[in-house]
């Protein structure tokens, strides 16, 4: 019920992408900076972005792939930026349960990287899968540096 509450607040208030991926986030339990840095990496947060290959949106969903699981009626939906973002971070966190090592694990095969491969690769990672887990690891310590820095230069007015 939050959940579909916290859509509907979404979707009719017109908040920036950025601020509604971070509370999607949140809500969802998966870290924004991973959030943020995955539609960055997939589309440069382009919400109308089509590839070749019928991935559709900001995070660049592949329809025949997860239409069913999301409920979507068509791949346009994909295109409405709300429907995307949530898809999107729904879709991160059911790679984050499956694949991502649970807290006290010692079990990091391939680096930190590794679980969010699969959200280009599916459920198998390839070489390419591992290179787009780093590049979306580099671009998510970008916005955390970016965050601090932000944050320390913050002043407070008198």
């Amino acid at each position: 019920m939050v959940i579909q509450l916290a859509f509907v607040v979404c979707a009719y208030m017109s908040f920036p992408a950025e601020l509604e991926i971070v509370a999607v986030a949140r809500l969802s339990d998966v870290d924004p900076y991973m959030a943020l840095a995955v539609q960055y990496v997939e589309s440069r947060g382009n919400d109308k972005a089509v590839s070749r290959t019928n991935d559709w949106g900001r995070y660049q969903i592949n329809c025949p792939t997860w239409r069913r699981y999301l409920y979507l009626s068509s791949c346009t939906q994909l295109l409405n930026r709300h429907v995307n973002i949530w898809s999107g971070i729904h879709v991160i966190k059911r790679y984050q349960d499956r694949y991502a090592p649970k807290k006290g694990c010692l079990c990091r095969v391939h680096g930190q990287h590794a679980w969010i491969s699969h959200y280009n690769s599916g459920n198998s990672v390839t070489g390419r899968g591992v290179s787009y887990g780093k590049m979306v690891m580099a671009v998510r310590h970008r916005l955390m540096r970016a965050d601090k820095k932000k944050a320390l230069n913050f002043k407070w007015r008198s």
